[in-house]
């Protein structure tokens, strides 16, 4: 029987007190990777759900103009360069 990294426990033989202090040591620190992973991935799981709900909300959008969603990346791209003011000179008249 084993009882650790290089410790071999014979049949009926108790581990000794520094084998079970590292177990314990060993036992809480696994204990607090398992909490500290829970947040990211119950955030990412969160995320994902909010990705897949927005998806759809934009295709529902899109149904109601009638448009793909490439036409709607033309119609932001042609707004946001048409509508573009470049700086005035009050001073010069031309521009």
């Amino acid at each position: 029987m084993r009882g650790g990294p290089g410790v071999f426990l014979r049949a009926g033989q108790a581990p000794s007190p520094i084998v079970e202090v590292k177990h314990a040591t060993q036992h809480v620190e696994i204990q607090r990777l398992l909490t500290e992973n829970q947040r990211p991935t119950t955030t990412h799981i969160s995320l994902k759900r909010e990705l897949v709900f927005t998806h759809k909300q934009l295709e529902r959008s899109q149904q109601v103009i009638g448009g793909s969603p490439s036409d709607g990346r033309a119609a932001r791209l042609q707004y946001s360069t048409s509508d573009r003011v470049g700086p005035t000179n009050k001073d010069n008249p031309q521009t």
